[in-house]
């Protein structure tokens, strides 16, 4: 009768094991923006802007501390008010269903000469199938390119923000990207989490 009380309890461990483990996930335990690289900007983050157009004078990124926290300034300036983005690609686990993303944001900003449709201060998630492997990071085999958080208007205290999409069929990456277009000010964020269930 032990013995299979034993197995038993065993099966509901291994079973409820991978449920537990998604749950409790960060894929992107670096979000906090406390952990820099040699160049100064967070650890896990690539900023394209600034690898493949050091013309864009104008718009710049940092590292800031607040109180003894780190945080992402952008600065979108008159001359360059167009387009500014950062990206984490991150695997996902077998079995997740849901990704989940939440932050810190604050900005201060006004819209710039440009279509309203392209104007926002905005996270998206891109699902691919492959690791990517292009040194920018773009995913070539994208499945869905789904907006989960959209800032249309200023924030001049941090605020908490959180947007989820359901994991396509086949999808084993997930691309977090956070970007700016057509407003001109200045946009921080600060303690990105990246969960799934």
């Amino acid at each position: 009768m032990k013995k299979h009380l034993l197995i038993l309890l065993c099966t509901l461990v291994a079973c409820l094991a991978p449920q537990v483990s998604l749950a409790d996930s960060n894929l992107f335990p670096e979000g906090s923006c406390e952990i820099l690289t040699q160049n100064g900007l967070p650890e896990g983050f690539l900023f394209p802007n600034k690898l493949d157009k050091p013309w864009l004078g104008g718009n710049n990124e940092e590292v800031l501390s607040e109180e003894g926290n780190n945080f992402v300034r952008f600065v979108n300036s008159q001359q360059f008010p167009y387009f500014h983005s950062i990206k984490i690609n991150l695997p996902i686990p077998e079995g997740a269903v849901n990704i989940r993303v939440s932050g810190r944001f604050r900005c201060d900003f006004v819209p710039a000469e440009v279509q309203p449709d392209w104007q926002g201060y905005k996270i998206y998630l891109v699902f691919g199938t492959m690791e990517p492997t292009d040194p920018l990071g773009d995913l070539s085999d994208a499945l869905a390119d789904v907006p989960i958080i959209s800032i249309q208007n200023p924030m001049p205290d941090w605020t908490e923000k959180e947007g989820s999409a359901a994991v396509p069929v086949g999808a084993k990456v997930v691309q977090v990207r956070i970007m700016l277009n057509g407003f001109v000010g200045q946009f921080d964020f600060d303690d990105i989490r990246v969960e799934v269930d």
